[in-house]
């Protein structure tokens, strides 16, 4: 069993890292979004596979982002390093990938 946080759109990282464990042996804890180049990539992968997830704080954000109508609540996904992967979802994803996302 491997068990992983803190991924925070490294995908290829990510993918070195489980090449060789089986996907009923792989738990994620948590922040797969965030700071890294490629959290959509990641968050894609993630739910394509059906791994088993608990949503981290920084996921917490995201969704905080996108229902709250408190400016501050919405600029600090920003200040936890949200920025990259808001430009990620909302300007390169596709409609249908912004829908799932949400």
């Amino acid at each position: 069993m491997l068990i992983i946080g803190d991924v925070h759109g490294y995908y290829d990282l990510l993918i070195e890292l489980i090449s060789n464990i089986p996907d009923d042996d792989i738990y994620f804890v948590g922040d797969l979004i965030d700071r890294g180049k490629d959290s959509l990539k990641t968050l894609k992968f993630v739910m394509e596979r059906n791994f088993k997830l608990v949503i981290g704080n920084h996921e917490k954000l995201m969704l905080d982002y996108l229902v709250s109508k408190d400016e501050f609540i919405k600029r600090w996904w920003f200040v936890a390093g949200g920025k990259e992967a808001y430009k990620e979802f909302f300007y390169e994803a596709s409609t249908e990938e912004q829908d799932k996302i949400r």
